[in-house]
């Protein structure tokens, strides 16, 4: 079993470091550990990493236990290092799935105890995934800023838009297969579909990534996978929306004002499921986590409160 050993102290939350493996993800662990702690489990998405998650952390873990994955070759360490039976191609969006719920087991997490999920781009993706695979696994799924049916718009603009940096970054990650030039041009690629999205995000206003290491074209592998599977119809990347209580965030600020991950008509519809709740941040960007930390903190605990999954202090 992979060694547990501390890392680092948040305000005054101990956080514990965990190397990945072949059966699990690297993740960061922190608060009670004791039986019965409800449990959050944060997945972050491109081109974030775990430490994306620190603010909910600090707020958090005086009552939850929070885990706070890294995706393969998001972290510390290049995908070549951190899945080492598919260097070149990365990780499908299956084995994700899987290598979470081992990363599950491997913290400890009893299956009768179904933990609180939250997911924030392709972490949302893989969320509602993970709920579809596992759903006894999971109590309430908490998503921010791209729904289950994100790829598609409310306009002819923002889903070329969506199209074209997806065809971008998905084409780096295959370029950077290519053995001597490929690298580079991946990079060239990827960087300058990024410095696009960066300019159209306000980003003097509005909070950006969190990560450890300059962007990669290897770190597209979402990309590739998920568009590969849409193409070659496979249905695998087919997200529902979830039938257990939902909580859906989203911003509006920045590039988010003309291009969003989900439909309006989807809204409407989420709407009508008592269950679910969703709350527009008009302050925020596609990181409302971390341009609007407190509100969002204060909602994600509204939401976990009113389906009784907030342990009080007495």
């Amino acid at each position: 079993m992979t060694a547990k050993t501390p890392s680092s102290k948040t305000k005054n939350t101990r956080v514990e470091k965990v190397a990945g493996s072949e059966s699990h993800l690297a993740y960061f662990d922190s608060g009670p550990k004791t039986a019965g702690t409800p449990v959050l489990l944060f997945v972050h998405g491109f081109p974030d990493n775990a430490r994306l998650w620190k603010k909910q952390v600090e707020a958090f873990s005086p009552t939850h236990r929070c885990l706070c994955v890294d995706l393969p070759g998001y972290g510390e360490e290049p995908l070549r290092k951190t899945v080492p039976r598919t260097p070149r191609r990365g990780p499908d969006f299956h084995e994700i799935v899987e290598l979470l719920q081992g990363t599950l087991q491997h913290a400890d997490i009893p299956a009768d105890q179904p933990v609180h999920l939250v997911g924030h781009d392709w972490g949302a993706v893989i969320s509602y995934l993970f709920l579809q695979r596992f759903p006894a696994r999971v109590a309430t799924i908490s998503c921010i800023d791209v729904g289950p049916t994100a790829g598609k718009q409310d306009s002819v603009g923002s889903t070329a838009l969506v199209l074209g940096y997806h065809a971008g970054l998905s084409g780096a990650f295959f370029l950077q297969q290519i053995p001597l030039a490929g690298s580079l041009f991946g990079k060239v690629l990827s960087t300058a579909v990024l410095t696009l999205l960066s300019g159209l995000n306000e980003p003097r206003k509005l909070s950006g990534g969190v990560r450890s290491r300059p962007v990669s074209p290897d770190m597209c592998y979402v990309y590739f996978h998920f568009w590969k599977h849409v193409l070659q119809k496979t249905g695998e990347v087919r997200c529902e929306t979830p039938q257990i209580p939902f909580f859906y965030a989203y911003g509006e600020r920045g590039i988010k004002r003309f291009m969003t991950f989900h439909q309006k008509k989807w809204l409407k519809q989420l709407s009508k499921f008592p269950q679910a709740h969703f709350e527009a941040f008009d302050n925020c960007g596609h990181w409302l986590m971390r341009d609007d930390a407190p509100r969002y903190n204060a909602s994600l605990a509204r939401f976990l409160k009113s389906n009784q999954m907030v342990r009080t202090e007495s």
